[in-house]
């Protein structure tokens, strides 16, 4: 969901940051994990490349310096438990991005586990016909 929808329904992402650690941290010692951020980073940047390509076919529009606010929490075993998004322009349909996360949340689990749930927070931009 939005996350807009997320606080008007009342999710506290701080709760869930709580319950859901870093998957990394730019200190080295932090993150679930630490000691495979490189390999961790590989499969997040698969996953926002995906979504860009999947949206942009499903009819998103893509502004040259758009940016896609988002926020991952993923269970032990890679599945999503929650995706909350936003973006930076409000000419995108956000009911197509929700549709398409909802879809993907089920569908989709992140191919590296860990012992503990864990999330990943981003900005990242979103380009015209990535």
């Amino acid at each position: 969901m939005s996350l807009d929808e997320a606080k008007s329904s009342g999710i506290d992402i701080s709760q869930l940051d709580e319950q859901y650690p870093a998957a990394t941290s730019f200190n080295p010692k932090e993150g679930v994990f630490r000691d495979d951020q490189s390999e961790f980073l590989i499969e997040y940047q698969k996953l926002l490349r995906k979504i860009g390509i999947d949206l942009y076919r499903a009819g998103i529009e893509w502004g040259e310096n758009t940016m896609f606010v988002h926020r991952i929490y993923f269970s032990e075993d890679g599945s999503v438990g929650y995706f909350l998004f936003g973006t930076s322009s409000e000419e995108i349909d956000n009911d197509i991005i929700r549709d398409y996360l909802i879809e993907l949340s089920r569908e989709y689990s992140f191919p590296i586990e860990s012992e503990t749930k864990f999330r990943q927070c981003a900005t990242a931009p979103m380009r015209v016909g990535i």
